[in-house]
């Protein structure tokens, strides 16, 4: 059975800004920092233990994890699959100009049907090479104020599974 861990990463300087990060790197701010350290020491106190600490490739999750990690000295594996949403030609615009767009996004912003590909192709990851692991794991939130998308994560969550995901669709394309 594999546990899986939800954390969202801290607060970074491009959230206070309230732009689309997407595939930016991402910088915590101090106050980032400071959740990621609370979150730690509520995680050592509740005694959990984890394997395993996966986060996305991007730098505000590899840094959240890197506080984390303080506490647990796991193994850290970067995973380019846990990526926040490609934003495409519209990454780094205010999340205001984002709203404007009305779900309008440009042609090269990654669509849903790609993103739960994605999602899909880590799950297999998981069942592969995690398969009774207890897992922690940084991932990116949804921006405030933006159309929901079925099944996105929330900002803390935990789930568990016993089975395997069902085969990812095969994409025409993956944007």
């Amino acid at each position: 059975m594999i546990e899986l861990y939800l954390v969202r990463h801290g607060e970074t300087e491009e959230n206070v800004a309230q732009i689309m990060q997407g595939h930016l790197p991402g910088h915590l701010t101090t106050r980032g920092k400071t959740q990621v350290a609370a979150l730690r020491e509520q995680l050592v106190q509740s005694g959990k233990s984890f394997d395993v600490l996966l986060a996305s490739d991007l730098q505000r999750t590899l840094d959240t994890a890197a506080i984390l990690n303080e506490a647990f000295q796991l193994p850290l594996i970067p995973c380019p699959l846990l990526r926040e949403r490609d934003w495409g030609s519209a990454t780094g615009i205010s999340l205001t100009e984002a709203q404007a767009l009305k779900g309008n996004f440009p042609a090269d912003t990654e669509s849903i049907g790609a993103l739960y590909i994605r999602a899909t192709q880590f799950l297999r990851y998981l069942f592969e090479h995690h398969r009774r692991s207890r897992t922690l794991q940084p991932l990116h939130p949804r921006h405030p104020g933006l159309p929901k998308y079925p099944g996105h994560p929330a900002h803390a969550q935990r789930g568990s599974s016993q089975r395997n995901p069902r085969p990812a669709p095969r994409p025409s394309a993956q944007r």
